[in-house]
């Protein structure tokens, strides 16, 4: 800061918001919009449903160095696939999110000026399911037999079951928690040989 011919001044910063249970443009795991307020030079993401009110992250001042600390109290929603692990944004409008600094000389006059924080400056990334070692391994092989049926007096079996599922490890959800686990039966192409 350019002091002056007065000599020695003080430099303070302030956090602003324009508004209150401002949109942030995120949303939590369960598609409430988190909202933002400010108290003093800590600004607070939160949702508030039946009364309860759950943080989710923090945007705290230093008002001596002007750092601010970007602290995550809970987990956020993210975009779906095809990326597990893509970031989100706090995205305001221009000038919403705000730090001032006002720069104060020896004999009391002072200037402020402020620089807008809200374009994209905070990120969340994802935690995203990761995929764990398949063992083809660990499946054992089933079989039909076409004996006559024990109805007509035989050993046959006509139907067994192989669950493929043994193959795949515990499933890593990441930390937004459990969600669901579903399979897919695949063929790579059509009117396949058996070797049959």
């Amino acid at each position: 800061a350019d002091c002056g011919t007065d000599g020695e001044c003080s430099v303070q910063y302030a956090l602003t918001l324009d508004g209150t249970n401002v949109d942030s443009g995120l949303i939590n795991l369960d598609g409430e919009h988190i909202v933002l307020n400010r108290d003093g030079n800590t600004v607070t993401g939160s949702v508030t449903v039946d009364s309860v009110t759950t943080n989710y992250f923090t945007l705290t001042l230093n008002d001596e160095t002007g750092e601010i600390t970007f602290t995550q109290l809970n987990n956020i929603a993210h975009s779906s696939n095809p990326n597990p692990d893509d970031v989100a944004s706090l995205d305001l409008g221009t000038d919403v999110l705000t730090v001032e600094r006002t720069v104060t000389d020896a004999d009391g006059d002072s200037v402020v000026e402020a620089v807008d924080i809200g374009g994209e400056l905070f990120k969340i990334e994802d935690d995203g399911p990761t995929l764990q070692a398949s063992d083809v391994t660990a499946l054992s092989a089933v079989v039909v037999d076409e004996s006559a049926l024990p109805a007509d007096g035989g050993d046959g079996v006509r139907s067994v079951t192989l669950d493929a599922s043994d193959a795949f490890a515990v499933a890593d959800f990441g930390t937004d928690g459990e969600g669901s686990v579903q399979y897919a039966l695949t063929l790579d192409g059509t009117n396949v040989d058996s070797g049959l």
